[in-house]
């Protein structure tokens, strides 16, 4: 009987140690599946570190660029003011240029006469002035001639 109590005893302890070992192998996958959550976790977090910095460092430049847009803007306006002026500048240059070129072409398309060609002229005087740039020898010409010649 003493036998008989033993072996029912050991077949119990035998059929709990292998309940205890399924117990204990549940345990174990549950434990490495609470390690593998925990690692995702800390994995998450250290994700999560490294984008709120990234976001920081973009936001830090967002706001640089956004200060340099400001300027840029405003050195654009002044610089399209300054076009605009040296536009208005430019125009009046040309159409002063066209007044001179029209002045030019008159005074250049003169014709000077000869002393003995002259029959009558405004009063002549004896003032002289230099006609044509070929020509150094000095003219004489009518008063009005000769304000035209040195103004």
């Amino acid at each position: 009987m003493q036998l008989s109590a033993l072996k029912e005893n050991l077949a119990t302890v035998r059929t709990e140690l292998r309940a205890a070992n399924v117990k204990l192998t549940e345990l174990e996958h549950k434990i490495n599946s609470c390690l593998c959550v925990t690692v995702s976790i800390l994995d998450t977090d250290a994700h999560s570190a490294v984008s709120q910095e990234e976001r920081r460092v973009l936001l830090e430049r967002s706001l640089a660029n956004e200060s340099k847009n400001e300027k840029l803007i405003a050195e654009n306006a002044q610089l399209i003011k300054k076009n605009s002026n040296s536009e208005a500048a430019l125009q009046e240059m040309a159409r002063e240029f066209q007044s001179q070129q029209i002045q030019l072409n008159k005074v250049s398309q003169r014709r000077w006469l000869d002393d003995d060609d002259l029959h009558s002229m405004y009063e002549m005087s004896s003032k002289t002035a230099v006609v044509a740039a070929t020509s150094k020898k000095p003219q004489r010409a009518c008063d009005q001639c000769y304000k035209d010649l040195t103004s």
